[in-house]
């Protein structure tokens, strides 16, 4: 550090050179270089990538507070659903022919479907706050998973699936965001072919 004659501190980097005759040292060479608007641009660097984590931290909390928020509401009218099914199913049994008592099922099902993506939803928001998970992923299970989810969306769709068994992955990745990625309109093939009465998907 240098100091100016108007009393300025001036940040300065500095090498040397030794001076050598027969062997002898008689001197050096020494060269200061003014380093003040690489510090500036290196505290400039350092505000903005702390005033940068500090929004994003606040975004993050934000979100996860929206995401609570909108679960515990998403969750009431699917207890309500959930259980006027259950009600339905044991206390008009007698009145309900085997259809009725299949689209009920259906809806129960569907309910509870709806409750696990609500959960892996939260987990998914909650992963850029956690360190990394490495684990195994059934890739066979959780396509599977999402055919049968499909079948009973659809059941007078037909469609042959064929899925290769024991496929799997390692990652940081958890096996609610692959159930949330299969099940995105769109993602799976079955889904694309709306105008056939029946279709093969691999």
């Amino acid at each position: 550090m240098f100091w100016s004659a108007d009393g300025r501190a001036i940040p300065v980097e500095w090498w040397s050179h030794p001076i050598r005759a027969d062997g002898e040292a008689e001197g050096s060479v020494v060269a200061f270089i003014d380093i003040s608007k690489r510090k500036c641009a290196e505290r400039e660097i350092r505000n903005y990538r702390d005033n940068l984590e500090k929004l994003v931290a606040e975004r993050t909390e934000a979100l996860e507070s929206f995401s609570y928020s909108v679960s515990h509401d998403l969750r009431s009218p699917l207890r309500s659903i959930n259980g006027f099914s259950q009600l339905l199913l044991e206390d008009q049994d007698e009145s309900l022919n085997e259809e009725g008592r299949e689209y009920l099922t259906r809806i129960m099902a569907a309910s509870r479907r709806m409750g696990q993506l609500i959960d892996d939803l939260l987990h998914l928001s909650r992963l850029s706050r956690h360190g990394m998970k490495i684990e195994e992923v059934d890739l066979s299970q959780l396509a599977m998973e999402v055919v049968e989810s499909l079948k009973q969306q659809a059941p007078e769709r037909t469609v042959d699936v064929i899925v290769r068994p024991a496929m799997s992955v390692t990652g940081d990745c958890c096996a609610s965001c692959w159930r949330i990625c299969w099940a995105m309109p769109g993602n799976t093939p079955v889904k694309g072919t709306v105008h056939a009465s029946s279709s093969a998907a691999r």
